[in-house]
């Protein structure tokens, strides 16, 4: 993956913005690409940054699998808690 708030694990993409790293922009475009064999593939996507503010903190979210070739979408609002919620 393009960018340096990514890290790969054998499939899973792991995303880790901090604090006003894309200031002042909330989206990053990122270029994934996946190697098997002689093949190749890749896609753009975006990733939209979305700041929590001081009484918001994100709970943990479990790993989740996804098929290749099949939109995927993570509603995470069920992991967004208020800090005295904590």
């Amino acid at each position: 993956a393009s960018s340096a708030y990514c890290t790969v694990d054998g499939t899973r993409l792991n995303f880790l913005y901090p604090e006003g790293a894309l200031a002042p922009a909330d989206t990053e475009n990122v270029i994934v690409t996946a190697v098997q064999g002689e093949e190749m593939a890749s896609d753009t996507m975006s990733v939209s940054i979305k700041r929590l503010g001081e009484d918001l903190a994100l709970g943990i979210i479990p790993d989740q699998d996804v098929l290749e070739d099949e939109e995927y979408s993570l509603d995470i609002a069920p992991y967004i808690l208020k800090a005295h919620d904590i």
